[in-house]
């Protein structure tokens, strides 16, 4: 499982929660979990339990909200609330149950979906449904393809950054930094003539920022010594 306290997931389930909570009423239908967590506790959305809101408090004060549901299959009467994040609290609208909440944010009555279970099972949720579920279900997934690409690119620029300064200490002529500087630069001054055209480019190189000549005097094995003692 992973870390249940990552700062990026909390702050999604924390936007989901606060949006969806605000909506919820007596006789909504959810689903334990919430899909697209990277600590989500059941194999398979499939898997996860259901059940029916039968109250809610909420606290003008503070903004928060409570409530207790009714679990289909133990018909166990559970609290949950939109302030935990622990995997096994955390609840969602069931897929079979959007169009209804939908229709009572958007007050499109023709959302509204038949009350029996059985006719419900048999109901295929719209385009605009499988929307509304997605804006909710699959940020989290996409954060955390971003965040693992943002770690691996600055682990492998620390990296190479490191490993100029050893050249530098060297006397060598770094091998990556002056590149980078150069592409950082012309990144930045390709955005800023997006936003603010007649911008003149620059074809300044940075081998003044890269040339490390301040260490040329210091050798490696010195500052090894120094920090070993």
């Amino acid at each position: 499982m992973d870390d249940i306290w990552d700062s990026e997931r909390i702050a999604t389930v924390g936007n989901i929660l606060s949006r969806v909570s605000k909506h919820l009423e007596c006789g909504d239908r959810i689903r334990l979990g919430m899909e697209g967590d990277p600590c989500y506790p059941y194999r398979a959305a499939e898997e996860a339990p259901r059940g029916t809101v039968l109250s809610i408090e909420r606290d003008e004060k503070s903004g928060s909200m409570s409530f207790i549901a009714q679990l289909d299959d133990t018909l166990e009467q559970r609290e949950f609330s939109d302030a935990s994040v622990h995997p096994e609290k955390l609840w969602e609208i069931a897929p079979d149950h959007v169009s209804v909440v939908r229709s009572r944010v958007t007050g499109d009555s023709d959302g509204d979906l038949p009350a029996r279970e059985e006719e419900q099972a048999d109901y295929k949720s719209p385009d605009e449904d499988n929307a509304f579920r997605s804006s909710m279900t699959t940020s989290m997934d996409a954060l955390q393809i971003r965040v693992s690409q943002l770690e691996s690119t600055l682990a492998s620029t620390v990296r190479e950054v490191c490993a100029d300064m050893l050249r530098g200490y060297r006397g060598e002529k770094p091998e990556f930094s002056e590149t980078y500087a150069d592409r950082y630069d012309m990144a930045m001054e390709h955005a800023e003539e997006k936003e603010y055209q007649g911008t003149a480019q620059s074809d300044k190189k940075q081998s003044e920022k890269t040339s490390f000549s301040e260490f040329k005097g210091i050798r490696y094995e010195e500052i090894a010594s120094d920090v070993s003692d």
